[in-house]
């Protein structure tokens, strides 16, 4: 196990930019907030030097806490993964602070109208972008962000953590957004099932739920056991105390001869993160 994760983070070490960031694969030229937070977690306890990549991220956050991609006039989602990961290596507190405080500020658009009348069409969460409407990933991450910026019982967390129950898909479960769509009932994907969960694990009031997810979660990861979501769902199995194994040998099965996996930056970043958790490490996304 030490071995695979000494040798994807050799990987992540070889492709840093220039700039200090990561973009989403090793061929990349530009580096995003996303593979660049993953990868600041990934490489925590080693003797890699996190100034730039900070120096980095740093430049894309407004002194309102509104994080720019380069180029791009609307603020991004990814502030709450920026703060969530400021918060776990304790760096730069004042922008964690502003991007906190932008989080409590920002609000996804209400949906008009409902399919079918399922769900609750007035509970807003957060959205990828601004002026658009809530989405499962963007608000599981900035609850789960607010959370352990000390908000568990904030009003925003409330009514986005209602906003994901309400959001979970028929059979149990989360995909991107609505659960129906045209009228059509939409299948879990593992991948936000675990973001979902991650936001939740502190709700024991939902204990049922939470378990109906859990298990959607390990039949979809083993159905389709694509590398995010085996990564994923190991985190996610993990902070809830269930078995992981064949899914760990599943995920070392599929590391490459470069420590990568995939030659994506971000997937081998979370495969880290999975493999330091089960092996005596913290578990980042836990509260």
């Amino acid at each position: 196990m030490k071995d695979a994760i000494q040798s994807a983070q050799d990987f992540l070490l070889g492709t840093q930019l220039p700039t200090g960031g990561w973009g989403y694969s090793s061929d990349a030229q530009d580096a995003y907030p996303e593979p660049s937070c993953y990868g600041l977690l990934a490489l925590r306890g080693t003797s890699f030097s996190s100034t730039n990549t900070l120096s980095w991220l740093s430049s894309l956050v407004a002194s309102d806490g509104k994080l720019y991609l380069h180029n791009d006039n609307t603020p991004s989602w990814a502030s709450s993964l920026l703060a969530l990961t400021l918060i776990r290596l304790n760096q730069l507190p004042e922008i964690r602070q502003s991007s906190i405080d932008w989080l409590l500020e920002w609000k996804s658009k209400a949906v008009e109208g409902s399919s079918g009348g399922r769900w609750n069409a007035s509970l807003i969460g957060w959205s990828w972008i601004s002026d658009t409407f809530s989405w499962v990933q963007p608000t599981s991450y900035a609850v789960l962000a607010l959370k352990l910026a000390g908000f568990k019982t904030h009003g925003r967390v409330k009514e986005a953590e209602e906003l994901l129950f309400d959001r979970m898909c028929l059979q149990g479960g989360w995909n991107f957004g609505n659960p129906v769509v045209l009228g059509q009932p939409i299948d879990p994907s593992a991948m936000e099932t675990a973001i979902a969960l991650f936001a939740l694990q502190d709700l024991p009031s939902a204990e049922s739920r939470i378990e109906t997810g859990l298990n959607i979660l390990e039949q979809t990861t083993t159905q389709s056991p694509s590398t995010i979501s085996l990564a994923l769902c190991i985190l996610c199995l993990d902070i809830f105390n269930r078995p992981v194994q064949g899914y760990v040998d599943h995920l070392l099965a599929r590391q490459e001869e470069d420590g990568s996996w995939g030659q994506k930056t971000w997937w081998t970043a979370l495969s880290i993160l999975a493999l330091q958790a089960v092996d005596g490490g913290e578990n980042v996304f836990k509260l």
